[in-house]
């Protein structure tokens, strides 16, 4: 028996990362044939998978020590956007017509593969009404993650009015007295 057994290696296989480098994969079994008969089959697949495209041969051996071998892909990809939450909305009171610089606060942000950025577009000074905050995270893989805060600069202080000092003259004309 010189001849070597069939072997088919089961389907590629694309999954999404739920590790940087240690992906676990449920591979398939090949399907191996010989007229004599199969010995064995293994493959060279790593114990967990990191991100990208791993290659892993599947090799059989039939009774005669003939081998065959046949490749499947297995493809760890990270398209899932990280999860980001703002810091709470504010709502302030305005101390100033002119504008005043708030502090914000900071935006939490989380991902399995790792963080590149994150960004916000917030104004140094903030002025009477909604000013809306776009915050922006990024991954190490290029998925994105936006989300609001409302910054509110409000104006609800009644103004204050202070009179002038009471003023007592002397009457000069029972019916039109001027008053400066």
């Amino acid at each position: 028996d010189t001849t070597s057994p069939q072997i088919k290696a089961p389907n590629d296989i694309l999954l999404e990362a739920t590790d940087p480098d240690a992906n676990i994969v449920d591979l398939d079994l090949p399907w191996v044939y010989d007229i004599i008969g199969v010995e064995s089959y293994a493959n060279d697949a790593p114990d967990s998978f990191p991100i990208g495209m791993t290659t892993v041969t599947w090799t059989g051996v039939d009774t005669s020590g003939n081998i065959a071998t046949d490749t499947q892909v297995v493809t760890i990809s990270d398209t899932t956007s990280p999860t980001l939450t703002t810091p709470s909305d504010l709502i302030i009171e305005a101390t100033t017509f002119s504008g005043m610089p708030i502090v914000i606060g900071e935006a939490t942000v989380s991902d399995i593969i790792g963080i590149d950025s994150l960004t916000n577009n917030a104004p140094d000074i903030f002025y009477l009404g909604d000013t809306i905050i776009t915050w922006t995270a990024t991954d190490v893989h290029g998925n994105t993650a936006s989300a609001e805060q409302i910054i509110s600069i409000i104006d609800t202080t009644a103004p204050s009015i202070e009179p002038p000092s009471d003023v007592i003259l002397e009457g000069q004309d029972p019916t039109s007295n001027v008053v400066a």
